[in-house]
């Protein structure tokens, strides 16, 4: 797998990654495989834009004991006004909530591209 820095983050995650949207309304197990697929293939970025609960649980789920191999990104614009001055306060309340609800399985952290 061909592999960048992501941002100045020091980061480093494969040129192909996985868009959450493909998981919705799959049962449980199917995470599993689907994080098992991405090892074996270097993929290592998962884009968890998506809001559902149950998306959120089913992947911390699967990542337990290997949340250390996969790079977490999820979007943050609230209200629609990116340059509002709390922008960046309520950005890191949703990052919270959003690795509450990966159950503990995620760390959180933060960087711009």
């Amino acid at each position: 797998m061909e592999t960048r820095e992501l941002g100045n983050s020091g980061l480093t995650v494969g040129v192909v990654g996985l868009g959450c949207e493909g998981l919705l309304d799959k049962a449980p197990d199917y995470y599993a495989k689907a994080l098992d697929l991405m090892e074996g293939a270097g993929a290592n970025c998962i884009d968890l834009y998506s809001p559902s609960p149950d998306l959120r649980t089913n992947l911390g789920r699967a990542m337990r004991g290997r949340r250390e191999k996969f790079i977490l990104q999820g979007i943050c614009a609230p209200s629609g006004k990116t340059g509002s001055t709390n922008a960046r306060a309520t950005c890191k309340r949703c990052g919270r909530r959003l690795m509450t609800s990966l159950k503990g399985s995620a760390r959180t952290g933060s960087t711009s591209a």
